[in-house]
């Protein structure tokens, strides 16, 4: 089969344009579920990176937890893991207390 240079590069530019695309779309942060926040360093991350920088803050307080030989559970203080809605009264309270 004979190709001809413009169909090669006419594949190429396809190709680069959907890895393109593909590169934008992952570094779009996923967005937060909430809106307004209880505790500023989870509205600052939500904001500054979506789901991704939020989780990257509850990581942070249950690594504090963890080192003070406290249980940190995503579940011991969101009722739903899909709205995050909060389960426990204290949940606000926990976690400005480890993220300080």
């Amino acid at each position: 089969m004979h190709r001809t240079p413009a169909l090669v590069l006419s594949v190429f530019s396809l190709f680069a344009v959907g890895l393109a695309t593909g590169a934008a779309a992952a570094d779009d942060p996923k967005p937060c579920v909430s809106t307004s926040f209880k505790v500023a360093a989870v509205g600052k991350a939500c904001a500054a990176g979506g789901q991704t920088a939020a989780k990257a803050v509850m990581k942070k307080a249950k690594k504090k937890a963890v080192e003070l030989g406290e249980t940190f559970k995503c579940k011991g203080c969101h009722e739903d893991l899909k709205t995050y809605k909060l389960n426990s009264a204290t949940a606000v309270a926990d976690l400005k207390r480890y993220l300080q």
